[in-house]
């Protein structure tokens, strides 16, 4: 292996900081090396010398396409996606057959809203590579953000393919939408809670279509997913397969859309979720102890960071400090913290007033039965509000600029859920607009009286 292929097989293994020591150590005026370095700097995460070595690739030689496509990686990973878009035009100029530099287009396009020139420039990726299971899984990505629901869950099923994505846990064949009446079904998580709390809605239709339906989730939520109707057993998915039982089929959850045909008119309800009569009788015992009868306000203003780097890069994006919520605090509100982890040890900004019983929550279930007696959550793009919105509770969802594929690109309302309004970033990183629409929104709900949360939740139940 010559040299310069050994730098390669660095950045390709994301060994970052010894590709980073590699090519820092190459012909500094050279543009090749001083893209790869930039591209071992925007693999670590830090984008901002990555601009910057990028930068200094193209006055290297400007007419080289790899410094042009090392900007654009680099400016979208600081979330200048406009700025990023004019680097891989650039780029793609220079060298038109390049698949992934289509594909890295691609995949701005949709982060800055606009889906369909996303899905023109992975065709033109596909076409030069077309068993790339990464483009197509991109494409189909593409096609959920411009609202194609049933030919993006459908080509979805391409992740499969990815050479990361994790096997199926049960040694049964899959379910893809075939009858089920009579079939013993292991429906597991793939993702993030949210989308668990987002796909579950289908379980209980698999159920009435005759299935036998086995729930294997993560312990924090088994508890709360319980309550679903029709199903026969949820586990934890720490079970193991004799406490599991024999299984016919298995699905994933985000597998289900794809398997009902689901489009943007069949959408199932996801009014499943409820929070327990005694739980929620708990929690509105102790919120009375606190708040007077204002207008109760739920937030969130974090999600979980994760440690691999273009998520914990995506993470703060989708986060705001706490201090950035001040404008929503007045009189007749009672802002009700429902942040979990590190960042829920943020001190409120002066003026800002928080209840905080977070402590209290042991899981899921214990978040619903706080969310019931709320009249409205103010929150980013997290489980939380997917809980919410699940339970039919008013959601104002503060989203990035480069929202997930989930919210739809130029929408403010969602199909699957009626009682969220989404709140997207005008500006990448700005939360000003956001927060000033949400505050308008507050100023026009009322409270509701305790009995009023208490029939309602009754309605759901």
């Amino acid at each position: 292996m010559n040299d310069d292929a050994h730098g390669r097989a660095l950045l390709s293994a994301g060994e970052w900081s010894a590709a980073q020591a590699y090519w820092s150590a190459r012909r500094p005026a050279d543009s090749t090396a001083l893209a790869n370095l930039a591209a071992a700097w925007h693999g670590s995460g830090r984008h901002d010398l990555a601009v910057l070595t990028a930068q200094a690739a193209i006055r290297a030689d400007e007419r080289d396409w790899a410094g042009w496509g090392a900007l654009g990686n680099a400016l979208a990973g600081h979330g200048e996606f406009d700025a990023a878009i004019a680097a891989f035009a650039q780029a793609v100029r220079r060298a038109p057959n390049h698949a992934t530099l289509l594909a890295n287009l691609a995949v701005t396009c949709r982060d800055a809203g606009q889906p369909e020139l996303a899905i023109q420039a992975l065709d033109q990726a596909i076409a030069l590579e077309p068993g790339n299971a990464q483009f197509l899984t991109d494409r189909a990505v593409a096609l959920l953000s411009a609202g194609r629901l049933r030919d993006g869950f459908e080509a979805f099923e391409q992740r499969w393919q990815l050479d990361d994505m994790p096997a199926a846990p049960f040694a049964v064949p899959s379910w893809r939408g075939e009858n089920p009446a009579g079939l013993r079904i292991g429906l597991f998580e793939e993702g993030g809670f949210g989308d668990t709390l987002q796909f579950v809605r289908y379980a209980p239709l698999l159920a009435e279509r005759g299935a036998r339906v086995v729930l294997y989730v993560r312990p924090p939520l088994r508890r709360l997913l319980s309550q679903l109707p029709g199903i026969e057993h949820v586990v934890s998915d720490d079970a193991t397969q004799t406490q599991i039982g024999p299984l016919d089929r298995q699905c994933s959850l985000m597998s289900l859309p794809a398997a009902f045909g689901t489009d943007l008119h069949s959408v199932p309800s996801a009014s499943w979720l409820h929070a327990e009569p005694a739980s929620r009788s708990t929690w509105a015992d102790r919120l009375d102890a606190l708040c007077d009868d204002g207008l109760r306000i739920g937030l969130v203003w974090a999600g979980q960071c994760r440690a691999q780097p273009h998520q914990a890069a995506m993470d703060r994006r989708r986060s705001m400090p706490l201090a950035a919520m001040a404008a929503l605090a007045g009189p007749g509100r009672r802002l009700i913290s429902l942040q979990i982890g590190p960042e829920a040890a943020q001190p409120p900004p002066p003026g800002m007033e928080l209840v905080d019983l977070t402590s209290q929550i042991g899981d899921f279930a214990d978040t619903a039965a706080l969310v019931a007696n709320l009249d409205v959550v103010v929150a980013v793009d997290t489980s939380t509000a997917h809980l919410a919105a699940s339970m039919g509770v008013k959601v104002l969802l503060l989203s990035r600029y480069d929202q997930c594929w989930r919210w739809l690109a130029g929408r403010e309302t969602s199909p699957w859920y009626p009682s969220l309004q989404i709140l997207r970033q005008d500006r990448p990183g700005d939360w000003s607009g956001p927060i000033a629409r949400a505050d308008r929104a507050l100023s026009a709900l009322r409270p509701r009286l305790r009995a009023d949360r208490l029939s309602v939740e009754d309605a759901l139940a």
